[in-house]
């Protein structure tokens, strides 16, 4: 794939976004209210970690760069299946250029507006991009085929035919729900 389309139905017209060609797999998505003039806005990935914010004409208004912003250290999942290793790396690493395949929107109960979650074959990661920052980079869920979020939940179809389901939570809401399950010594 080379383009990035916007395509009204009712008009049978299309748009294209951005004038940049790019090679590959790339996502995009629609997100609400980010400008007051239009009543959404579009995220298109782009080559080295980038993505482009559009307007509903296809205009490009601004680049988000987080090559720099994902040389951190990959957060561990906790979940109450898995020992969790409190190790103190090294929290640097090397700038991550990859290109992201899809673009969900992901709806934590917590958060006033979505984030963003899409992966490669780096890993998966969380974008807050009305803050243009990294929520989460994890390096443990890399062979993704598929998924789809609902609400704060993200269903993940594997290339090995596994399907996991994984919930953006914060802090507190992970140890009441570790607590509520009996298992409070994981919140410890």
């Amino acid at each position: 794939m080379t383009r990035c389309y916007l395509c009204d139905t009712n008009k049978e017209q299309y748009l294209t976004i951005g004038k940049k060609l790019r090679d590959g797999e790339y996502g995009a998505c629609f997100y609400p209210g980010v400008r007051s003039v239009d009543p959404c806005t579009i995220y298109a990935a782009r080559p080295g970690s980038r993505m482009w914010e559009v307007d509903i004409k296809g205009n490009v208004c601004c680049t988000h760069q987080f090559k720099t912003a994902l040389a951190i250290k990959p957060e561990k999942l906790y979940t109450f299946r898995n020992e969790i290793n409190m190790e103190n790396g090294t929290d640097e690493c090397k700038p991550q250029a990859t290109n992201f395949q899809k673009l969900l929107l992901v709806w934590p109960s917590s958060e006033d507006c979505p984030f963003i979650f899409t992966w490669s074959q780096q890993g998966a990661f969380v974008f807050d991009l009305k803050k243009a920052e990294v929520v989460l980079w994890n390096e443990d869920l890399k062979g993704i085929k598929d998924a789809r979020c609902q609400r704060g939940d993200i269903y993940i179809h594997f290339l090995d035919g596994r399907f996991g389901k994984y919930t953006l939570t914060t802090v507190e809401q992970g140890i009441c729900r570790l607590y509520q399950q009996g298992l409070a010594i994981h919140g410890a």
